[in-house]
């Protein structure tokens, strides 16, 4: 049971690598969009957010990596 669990709370975390993955890409097609159109605001807005996914996503890979070397 203890190893299902294990297995449910790893796929969490890859699903949600992918999330952030997605949203850092929509974040760099919101700046190109934003850039190419002369709308500033939105590559503020996309770049914060963009920043944001990024800094969440290298959390997350520590925290996995923490975790396969205390498995270990």
């Amino acid at each position: 049971m203890i190893q299902v669990c294990k297995f449910i709370n790893m796929w969490k975390k890859v699903l949600l690598n992918v999330f952030y993955n997605v949203a850092v890409i929509i974040s760099v097609m919101g700046i190109y969009y934003g850039i190419t159109n002369n709308q500033y605001l939105y590559c503020v807005i996309f770049l914060a957010t963009g920043a944001f996914f990024v800094y969440q996503k290298i959390k997350l890979l520590k925290a996995v990596k923490a975790e396969i070397r205390n498995k270990k």
